[in-house]
């Protein structure tokens, strides 16, 4: 019998000892103290031999870890597999693939960390089954397959916060750490600084608890390694010096050297070779005494680019053989494709063209050598994946089986409640009839007395606007001595009366709807915070015109909810509006936001120190068509605060009031965050298809192949259209980054002055803009911007809370595309953006055709700015066109500009980078100069700036789709 077997015998033989109170008999007495000692002396055999197994395990997990013999852990697995030894095989496959994974034999490490892993779900062991998910996506980001990584790393991360303690130090905290710096590590891969940047810090914390020195560093490294990608050098340099410190700390000489480089390297985009010369060279020193030849090429490749930028030729030829030489016996690609770039520089320096060309021949070749691999790792991929999908089954097959026993237990178990449920629903539905059917006749008087106070008020409202109708359009008609004064102001009257009318009558046609079901309201998903406090901005503007001080707080910074936003603004209005109207000038009306006192509710509460209500008007206030009598203002007809009751009700909220005659009055609304019985309900942030501007379509076609050596500034770090959004306010400015970040890429910018700054550096797709702002206005952010010759062709959204005539005006005239009121509907913003960046894209299409027509020269009498600025450029590479320095980088420090900015400029208006701008004007002088045959196709391509023949055959061929010869030969 198992230990468990006999515990539960004896626990079944104590409780039937205990229910019967009372031994029968001298013996039960005896048989119970034997079964309380036997199970005692079998726990304490059970404690020892579960230490004893839990150092066994230990031991023999050491011992596979010392093992470096494929050969040796292959025999030991076969030996496990064949005493159906599932742990000792589980820690077997562990070990085999941290060796094939060590080896870059990926395929076979992917192999045999999942047969680990599915030996541990078998076993049920957490511990392992989150190591081997961690080890998975460690395999899959080295092969470059950050999806799949991705899902392992996050399912270590689940596992590791679900069943194990990682608040406190242990296997459970390191876990999690592994976990969390693999999915930083995808993000940093990927682009995604921000997101990489809270897992990196959430790892770090988690290391600094568990004392690891080793670990701080390696978090303090990555997270360095973000700020040097947002080219934030200062802290780059602070977060990269944590990471020395700690290396130190550890004895670490590798993560020494490795510190000392990426400090080297900031030093070296500052410009201070000088320092950066002397970190590298200590890196050099340090890292010489270790075997690891790999991360010692970093240092010795850093210190001949760095002697080769302070023009030291002798020290530069004595590092860059020293590298050559090393990188060809370990065989790393890599290395030997910066070497050689290097060599390539040099070379183009002193002017050596034909060894300049040699060299840049070997960087090609080792770059095609490392795409190579990354082939190979993406086929390995796609193999990885069918095996993967195989063991899926497998699992899913082994967890179907468990599920069968579960419900197998539980099936007797809901028959009986089923039963039992429905006795009791047949009895409530028989209460129910007979309690409807005595009603039945009472509801009936009811409502024939409804309808008759429902006509009778209905038919007062209508009387008062008609009256004043009538009798103002009889002045008009019957009195011909008027003055044009008076006239006015009785058609001024009449048409007030008119709008009270027809107000009226749309608010009794929203309550008809609301009631019988027929509004179809749309329920949206989204943050309630930030729409209520659009809202309540929307209401500054009338409450200051009233001399009155509206004042919104909110104790939550954010919260997602169920509503309908139609409902919710009809709410908020209605209520806040009588509030401005009782209220006296230089009182305050308090718009309070916060958890709701019920789990999973939110409150609404709108008090003024008003006029205030007394009790026998508070018990009426919510009836249809009720009005105070004791009210001093009594504009208004009774029908907003029952239709703001039935919206609340409609969205499974209460309403209620609280008031003191001459103390003011409150409204309080409480809502719930999630209503369960909806289903399908639409975020708030809507699915809007936008085409990708052809702006972000690189012609990178010809790209591969340029002779020039830099091509980081004809990358993107997101191929999504870039939209700034300067908001003076938090809340709405991250409201609005929520709403679009999944279409778009999203920068933020506090006020004006700061939103044309970043709009210099970024070059942004279009711009959202607040009017009323500190340091600058929206209008005068908007007016430089369009004044300004890289931003004037960036369209530009307004936002504000002020909505006449006069303000809408004076956005257009400041150079606003388009002008949206607070609170804006995402719908309505998202459309917006969609239909200018379609515009922005036919704009592209413009200056396409004109470039197509014309491409040597632009009509310079032309008015449009850009194509003047595009005019320039087309100078510049005329005037250069030989010029073997002509690229990028050229053009940018003519213009003035950083290469990104150009880049992003000429995107914008000609929907190609620099470089293949530069290389559609040299072919377009190469076609207009063949049709003089008197030139030789050698002598077109030296004029056009092509150095190399064969090259200047193959992108005429790819771009005109016939070769120069062949095109010579064409009749004209």
């Amino acid at each position: 019998m198992t230990p468990e077997n006999k515990i539960n015998a004896l626990l079944f033989l104590v409780m039937t000892f205990f229910q019967k109170q009372k031994y029968n008999t001298p013996v039960e007495a005896i048989i119970l103290c034997f079964a309380i000692a036997f199970f005692s002396a079998n726990c304490n055999r059970s404690e020892n031999r579960q230490q004893e197994q839990q150092k066994s395990e230990k031991e023999l997990g050491d011992f596979l870890y010392l093992t470096r013999s494929e050969d040796s852990l292959q025999l030991m697995l076969k030996q496990f597999i064949d005493e159906k030894n599932d742990f000792a095989a589980m820690l077997c496959y562990k070990r085999l693939g941290l060796f094939f994974r060590e080896n870059s034999r990926f395929t076979e490490a992917i192999h045999n960390h999942r047969e680990g892993l599915t030996l541990a779900l078998k076993l049920k062991d957490t511990i392992e089954i989150t190591q081997a998910h961690n080890n998975l996506g460690t395999d899959f980001r080295r092969i470059g397959a950050q999806e799949k990584a991705s899902e392992h790393h996050y399912k270590a991360l689940e596992y590791a916060e679900a069943y194990s303690q990682v608040n406190v130090p242990g296997h459970g905290m390191k876990n999690r750490v592994v976990a969390l710096n693999g999915i930083g590590n995808i993000n940093l891969s990927l682009g995604y600084l921000d997101e990489a940047e809270k897992y990196f810090r959430a790892a770090l914390e988690d290391e600094i608890k568990l004392n690891s020195f080793v670990g701080q560093a390696i978090n303090y490294a990555n997270l360095g390694a973000i700020f040097e990608k947002r080219q934030q050098w200062d802290s780059a340099y602070i977060y990269y010096s944590r990471s020395l410190e700690q290396n130190r700390m550890a004895e670490s000489d590798m993560g020494i050297g490795l510190c000392l480089i990426y400090i080297g390297q900031l030093h070296e985009k500052k410009n201070n070779y000088q320092q950066a010369k002397i970190e590298y060279e200590r890196a050099y020193n340090l890292m010489n005494k270790i075997s690891d030849k790999w991360h010692w090429l970093e240092a010795c490749i850093s210190i001949a680019r760095i002697n080769l930028l302070e023009n030291n030729i002798s020290e530069f030829d004595h590092y860059i053989r020293l590298a050559e030489k090393t990188a060809n016996q370990i065989e790393s690609p890599e290395h030997l494709a910066g070497i050689y770039l290097l060599k390539h520089e040099y070379d183009t320096k002193r002017a050596d063209y034909r060894q300049a060309l040699l060299h840049y021949k070997l960087f090609s070749k080792m770059q095609d050598s490392v795409y190579g691999i990354q082939k190979t790792n993406r086929l390995m991929d796609v193999r990885v994946n069918y095996e993967q999908n195989k063991i899926a089954v497998r699992l899913e097959s082994i967890e179907a089986e468990n599920r069968a026993r579960q419900e197998e237990k539980q099936l007797i178990l809901y028959i009986s409640w089923v039963a039992l449920l429905v006795g009791l629903i047949m009895t409530a539905l028989l209460f129910y009839a007979y309690r409807q059917r005595s009603r039945s006749n009472e509801i009936l008087k009811q409502l024939d007395a409804v309808r008759s106070n429902f006509y009778t008020n209905i038919t007062h409202e209508f009387k008062t606007p008609l009256a004043v109708i009538q009798g103002f359009n009889n002045i008009l008609q019957e009195k011909t001595n008027l003055s044009e004064k008076e006239k006015t102001t009785y058609r001024n009257a009449i048409n007030r009366q008119c709008d009270n009318l027809l107000n009226l009558v749309n608010q009794l046609l929203d309550i008809s709807k609301l009631k019988s079901g027929k509004d179809n309201p749309k329920w949206k998903r989204g943050n309630i915070i930030a729409y209520l406090r659009m809202t309540a901005e929307s209401f500054n503007l009338f409450a200051q015109k009233n001399g009155v001080d509206l004042v919104f707080y909110s104790d939550l910074a954010s919260q997602e909810m169920d509503f309908i936003p139609f409902y919710i603004d009809k709410i908020v209005s209605n209520i806040i509006s009588n509030a401005i109207k009782h209220t006296e000038i230089g009182d305050r009306i308090n718009f309070i936001v916060m958890k709701g006192k019920r789990p999973d509710t939110i409150t609404i509460r709108i008090s003024d120190t008003g006029e205030g209500i007394c009790k026998e008007d508070l018990k009426r206030i919510f009836e249809l068509f009720y009005q105070g009598k004791n009210a001093q203002n009594t504009s208004g007809t009774g029908i907003g605060l029952s239709f703001t009751q039935m919206m609340v009700k409609k969205m499974k909220g209460e309403i209620t009031v609280e008031s003191e005659l001459g103390k003011g009055t409150a409204f309080t609304i409480t809502l719930p965050v999630k209503n369960k019985y909806l289903e399908n309900i639409e975020p708030l942030k809507e699915q809007i298809e936008t085409s990708p501007l052809a702006a972000k379509q690189l012609s990178n076609s010809f790209v591969e192949e340029m002779p020039e050596t830099e091509k980081s500034d004809e990358k993107e770090n997101s191929s999504n259209p870039i939209v700034l959004v300067v908001e003076d306010n938090k809340d709405i400015s991250m409201y609005i980054k929520s709403l679009l970040s999944e279409k778009y890429k999203v920068i933020l910018a506090k006020n004006g002055q700061e939103g044309l700054e970043t709009a210099e550096i970024h070059i942004p797709d279009l711009v959202i803009t607040d009017v009323m702002m500190p340091v600058k206005s929206g209008t005068q952010f908007c007016r430089e911007m369009k004044q300004h010759i890289m931003l004037n062709h960036i369209p530009v959204i307004m936002l504000t809370a002020k909505s006449n005539d006069e303000d809408r005006i004076e956005g257009l005239q400041c150079g606003a595309d388009a002008f949206i009121k607070k609170p804006f509907h995402p719908e309505e913003l998202l459309a917006r953006i969609h239909n200018m960046l379609d515009g922005q894209k036919k704009l592209i299409e413009k200056y396409k055709k004109t470039l197509e027509n014309n491409i040597l020269s632009i009509n310079k009498t032309n008015n449009d700015a850009n194509l003047k600025y595009l005019q320039t450029i087309t100078d510049i590479i005329h005037t250069e066109i030989q010029n073997p320095a002509l690229s990028s980088a050229f053009i940018a420090e003519r213009m003035a500009v950083s290469m990104s900015q150009l880049n992003r400029k000429l995107n914008a208006i000609t929907g190609q980078s620099t470089i293949s701008y530069i290389l559609k004007i040299k072919l377009g002088k190469a076609k207009k100069m063949l049709q003089d045959t008197s030139v030789s196709i050698n002598e077109v391509a030296d004029a056009c700036g092509f150095y190399d023949a064969n090259y200047f055959t193959r992108v005429f061929k790819k771009e005109f789709g016939i070769a120069p010869s062949q095109y010579r030969k064409i009749p004209k």
